[in-house]
């Protein structure tokens, strides 16, 4: 869905018509005000908006105690037990080469078939089982992908045992991640209600497992029967880049590397509460792991339920929704420390409702299923009307997956770019679906899809918009992006769930 040389462009062909922000205009250099744009009258209206929730502010929001420094019980299995082992050997050259443009989700993983364990006959000859001190029963298997940065592997559960549960370890001695029967269970019945009917929509996504080889374990609680389990691991995803590369401390990353002329987020304070409610996304559909941006959104109520913008070019359905992992505050820990990751820096693979889908503005409304962690924002939105051209915004993002970057510019024209692949075209403030922008600092890169555009109203920032595609590059900083109209999104269906009647 590249948006380069092939869009249409017809600056100054059309008499635009501005159908008012109420009292918001200007213009100027984007970075000259508290929220990195010029400020905006607030609007008297107080029905055409979201405030944003803070929730460092609110009295009940504890920090939670951080698991740095514990040692992590990576297995309960017998230190001798027999575990066997599935190479599936590197890459072939074909498939190294990932990325993407912009207008498309970027791919850090492809999809790997396991033919061994394709099927729940050919897992069971591998798994030699143990009966543990308390009566319960274990079993694992390791699968490697030389080469790999992380593995995630797409299991197909038939059936387990009620109380079983599996666990997902890699070799680092990282923590451990523990998933039950009954989360698997339901979240294939959420995937089979959507509608989805393919092979690939009935996968069960593990968590993403850092390095070249990943163990799954089962456990089946005192007085099941091994041969209950049907269960067979028919595709990996194998990883190329991961959260871990963009801290530099760990080795410079080989791919993901934001451009240079992107903006450190934490150089710019003033748009820090909108930082915090931006979050890293990864995902797998039919194998392939991708990347994208995504943002939190308060509703009318105020009450914390995770909403979550972010482009359907991103996500789509509800089996890639359900594959979800977020990562916040991946953002730097200071302007003067651009390599080194926020120490609140956390990830959460729980997944997510896809709420609605609306082709025509490229955006997504998912509903978390985790609550994210103590002093995220939730962002207020502006839903009230176009916002004219001349406005100073900003866009908070993850360029290329790496550390949250800023970019600052101005919004220059109306534009309807279409659901699927092809050129953005020129419009009216009346029927267009899309706002250009152009930068004075930085710009965005794959990776950055889906972010959200704010504008300044008054003292407090609002989100106006979600990335679509663009040119903007570190070689192109004066190429122009696009960003579906968050007020069309919200009168198509977002309304029926941030101001629920």
């Amino acid at each position: 869905m590249e948006h380069r040389a092939r869009r249409r462009i017809f600056l100054g062909a059309v008499a635009l018509s501005l159908a008012a922000l109420a009292g918001c205009g200007g213009g100027g250099d984007a970075s000259s005000s508290s929220a990195g744009g010029t400020s905006n009258p607030l609007p008297p209206l107080s029905f055409d908006r979201i405030e944003p929730l803070d929730t460092a502010l609110l009295k009940s929001a504890a920090v939670p105690a951080s698991a740095k420094g514990q040692v992590a019980v990576t297995s309960l299995l017998p230190v001798a037990a027999q575990i066997a082992r599935v190479d599936l050997g590197p890459l072939s050259a074909t498939k190294r080469a990932l990325g993407g443009g912009k207008g498309g989700a970027l791919q850090i993983g492809v999809a790997r078939d396991v033919p061994v364990t394709a099927s729940p006959d050919g897992l069971a000859q591998k798994l030699t089982w143990y009966t543990l001190a308390d009566g319960s029963q274990a079993a694992a298997i390791e699968f490697s992908a030389m080469g790999a940065r992380a593995l995630r592997l797409g299991l197909a559960v038939g059936q387990l045992p009620p109380g079983a549960w599996l666990r997902f370890r890699g070799a680092n001695g990282a923590a451990p991640v523990d998933v039950s029967a009954a989360r698997i269970a339901a979240i294939q019945r959420l995937n089979a209600g959507s509608g989805a009917q393919n092979t690939q929509a009935h996968l069960y996504w593990g968590p993403e497992v850092e390095g070249a080889l990943t163990t799954l374990e089962i456990h089946l609680p005192a007085g099941s029967q091994t041969d209950a389990v049907r269960l067979a691991v028919p595709m990996v995803s194998h990883l190329t880049q991961t959260a871990l590369q963009a801290d530099l401390r760990a080795g410079p990353p080989e791919i993901g590397t934001a451009g240079a002329c992107n903006l450190n987020v934490t150089c710019s304070p003033q748009v820090d509460a909108e930082s915090r409610s931006v979050a890293r996304l990864e995902f797998t559909s039919a194998g392939a792991t991708y990347l994208c941006t995504g943002t939190l959104l308060n509703d009318k109520p105020g009450d914390q339920t995770p909403y979550l913008l972010t482009a359907s070019h991103c996500i789509s359905n509800q089996p890639a929704a359900s594959s979800l992992i977020t990562y916040w505050f991946f953002r730097a820990a200071s302007c003067s420390s651009p390599t080194q990751m926020d120490a609140r820096a956390v990830s959460q693979d729980s997944g997510a409702d896809l709420l609605t889908v609306i082709s025509g503005t490229d955006t997504t409304l998912l509903r978390l299923h985790q609550q994210p962690p103590a002093g995220v924002v939730y962002a207020g939105s502006y839903f009230g009307g176009i916002v004219n051209t001349g406005v100073s915004v900003f866009d908070v993002h993850n360029p290329s997956g790496d550390l949250q970057k800023v970019s600052f510019g101005s919004l220059i024209d109306y534009f309807t770019c279409p659901a699927g692949d092809g050129p953005c075209d020129s419009s009216n403030a009346a029927n267009a679906t899309s706002y250009e922008v152009r930068w004075n600092q930085g710009v965005t890169e794959p990776g950055s899809s889906g972010s959200a555009l704010f504008t300044t109203l008054g003292t407090t920032s609002y989100v106006v918009g979600d990335l679509h595609g663009g040119s903007s590059s570190c070689q192109n900083p004066q190429g122009s992006d696009f960003f579906g109209r968050f007020d069309r999104s919200f009168a198509s269906g977002i309304r029926n769930w941030l101001v629920p009647q």
